[in-house]
């Protein structure tokens, strides 16, 4: 490959015509004109075997095993969780006199959709959300006696005389239906996929036309926001909250003169 750059006076320079030139850009051309490769060489030195290669190198991964993670995001099959498996975590739970607390436990697969919810990464935030628990049982026992007024339909997932979780929700549009409850045992592995799974194939038998399910916001708490992303949704609504602020603009401030 012939040459355009050359070093003189402890820098890198470039004649056109009769003006030299020196600098960032021509140390980034002299340093392009140090590996030897035309680049027609560096395009076969470079292909996807060789990106890949060095890409695994230091991610310490293996090629084949980036394809392997690049298709499972590409068809929507790649989770990333939270944290480990088996890490501790803390969930909501509640005493049988009614009264809510927060308990530690491990991590697992079912914990996905309550991260941010109902189980998080530190007990603090676990802490400051019973209040919000609160607030959503007194809306939720709200919406059941008043449920034929609000127009809500749900499940109840059994397993033989126990109630293992529920659905409650109603029809947004004719096409959209909003998931306002969703709770299931935090104790039993795979009860919140088991009772999202069941509720998704009830409505689509009963509203065939039925084509989205409203999974509503993430209140702008990142582990709950990773849980609903977790399910690959088709879309997101962006969300904006109007304040109200109020202020005399016949008043003017006082001045002393």
């Amino acid at each position: 490959m012939e040459r355009y750059t050359y070093f003189d006076s402890g820098k890198f320079r470039l004649k056109i015509d009769d003006t030299e030139y020196s600098g960032d850009w021509v140390d980034r051309l002299a340093a392009y004109e140090e590996i030897g490769l035309e680049p027609e060489d560096m395009k076969k030195a470079f292909n996807e075997d060789a990106t890949l290669k060095l890409a695994g190198q230091i991610l310490g991964v293996t090629p084949g095993r980036l394809r392997e993670l690049a298709q499972a995001e590409k068809e929507g099959r790649l989770v990333v969780l939270p944290c480990e498996i088996g890490s501790p975590v803390y969930s909501h739970a509640r005493k049988l006199d009614g009264a809510d607390y927060v308990r530690e436990t491990e991590f697992w697969w079912s914990d996905i959709p309550q991260m941010g919810k109902t189980v998080f990464l530190t007990r603090e935030a676990a802490e400051g959300g019973l209040s919000t628990l609160d607030d959503e049982h007194r809306a939720l026992v709200l919406a059941l006696e008043n449920r034929e007024a609000l127009g809500l339909d749900g499940i109840v997932l059994r397993w033989q005389e126990e109630i293992l979780g529920f659905t409650l929700g109603a029809l947004l549009t004719e096409n959209v239906f909003d998931v306002h409850f969703e709770r299931a045992r935090g104790d039993i592995q795979g009860a919140y996929p088991a009772v999202n799974r069941s509720f998704a194939r009830y409505i689509r038998e009963k509203y065939p036309q039925v084509r989205y399910l409203d999974r509503e916001d993430d209140m702008g708490l990142p582990g709950l926001r990773k849980a609903k992303e977790s399910y690959y949704p088709d879309y997101l609504e962006v969300n904006f909250s109007a304040v109200e602020i109020r202020c005399d603009l016949t008043s003017r401030p006082k001045t002393e003169g």
